[in-house]
């Protein structure tokens, strides 16, 4: 991922003026405090601009591990350098001063620091970097081949890959088949059942339609108009015996009770 963010004037500036006695000791002044992406403009100037001293530019990690390369500062007494990081991750920078010489006197410095920050860094993808950075011609082409490329593979997708050869076999195939009289979709009617259940269903259904049949039909040898005997009715219905059994028997256990009684 490529981080690029152009710095606005818009955004808010801080500046610090502060004076500051160098001796031979190393001193630090901060640049960027808690900022993340900043970029910093400071100067430096002796009161007496005989006096020089050494500036460095350092960050947190160079103080770790002692790597702090100092230059002396120009003719006049005067140091100035900008600053610019955008790395998105807090790392602290310093100005590290400190006498060339060695005598005790102190050398009065003014000291002034602005500030800006920089916000969010927007993260570019590297195609969009590349397209930004080459010619309009070029652009143009890249963003061609992008899109013949994406279509090639939506092509494919929809062709399932397949050989033209093997796919024009299939649909031949195809053809025959719905040319067959057995040949059936689910839109043009249901699928046939299963013949064994069928055939199950129709004797069932005969049956039926045999007792139904039986039931119905007159005994030729009994005129229609005559009333039946009792022999004839238990004949023509088993139920009219069943029902007599079962008020005699109701009859019994009813005589039964009063004669306990």
């Amino acid at each position: 991922m490529i981080k690029i963010k152009v710095p606005e004037m818009t955004e808010p500036v801080f500046e610090v003026n502060k004076e500051i006695s160098v001796t031979g000791m190393m001193q630090l002044i901060d640049l960027n405090g808690t900022k993340v992406n900043f970029q910093s403009e400071f100067t430096i100037s002796t009161k007496d601009p005989s006096k020089k001293i050494l500036i460095a530019i350092v960050n947190q990690d160079q103080l770790d591990n002692g790597d702090i390369q100092f230059e002396p500062s120009e003719d006049g007494g005067k140091f100035s350098r900008r600053i610019t990081y955008q790395q998105n991750r807090h790392l602290n920078h310093f100005i590290a001063l400190k006498k060339i010489d060695k005598e005790e006197t102190p050398v009065e410095c003014n000291v002034i620091v602005r500030l800006r920050d920089l916000g969010v860094i927007k993260e570019m993808k590297e195609p969009e970097k590349r397209e930004r950075e080459m010619p309009i011609e070029n652009k143009e082409r890249e963003r061609n081949d992008r899109n013949n490329e994406n279509d090639r593979n939506g092509n494919e997708k929809l062709n399932g890959g397949m050989d033209p050869n093997v796919r024009n076999q299939l649909s031949q195939q195809l053809s025959s088949l719905r040319n067959n009289p057995e040949y059936y979709t689910k839109d043009s009617y249901p699928p046939p059942q299963n013949n064994q259940n069928t055939q199950n269903n129709q004797n069932t259904q005969n049956i039926q339609n045999t007792q139904n049949q039986n039931k119905k039909k007159p005994n030729p040898n009994i005129p229609p108009n005559r009333p039946l005997t009792f022999q004839e009715k238990l004949k023509a219905d088993p139920y009219y015996l069943v029902g007599i059994i079962t008020l005699i028997l109701f009859v019994i256990l009813l005589s039964y009770k009063f004669m306990r009684k």
